[in-house]
Parts: structure tokens; sequence; C-alpha cells
């Protein structure tokens, strides 16, 4: 079983108003998608993946 804890969105959006915040968000998330996905992880990658997806969305490169 798992627990989702909700991210502070206030946070998040203070980070996200910042480009170089976004860049490395990016690439975090990118990171953590590889290593989810080379883990065997698939529901936390495909987690990763849908918050990629929403960052791209919300605030294109």
């Amino acid at each position: 079983m798992s627990t989702v804890i909700p991210f502070p969105t206030q946070v998040l959006d203070q980070a996200l108003a910042d480009d170089d915040q976004r860049q490395a968000l990016r690439a975090m998330l990118r990171y953590l998608h590889r290593e989810m996905s080379d883990t065997n992880l698939p529901t936390t990658a495909a987690a990763i993946a849908l918050a990629m997806q929403a960052l791209d969305h919300e605030w294109p490169e």
C-alpha cells in the first residue's frame, strides 16, 4: 500500500515562476523517471511521467 502526500502548490508556483527552477525540476523528473523505469517500479514511473506532462502543459519550454 502506498500513500500520496500532496506537494505544497504554493511552493511549486513560486519555483515555477523562475525559468532556472523549471529547468531543474524537469531534469530532476527525467532522472527520477529513468531510475524508476530501470528499477521496475512502473506505477511510480507513470506518476512521474504524468508530472512531467503537467509541467510541459502548463510551462512549455
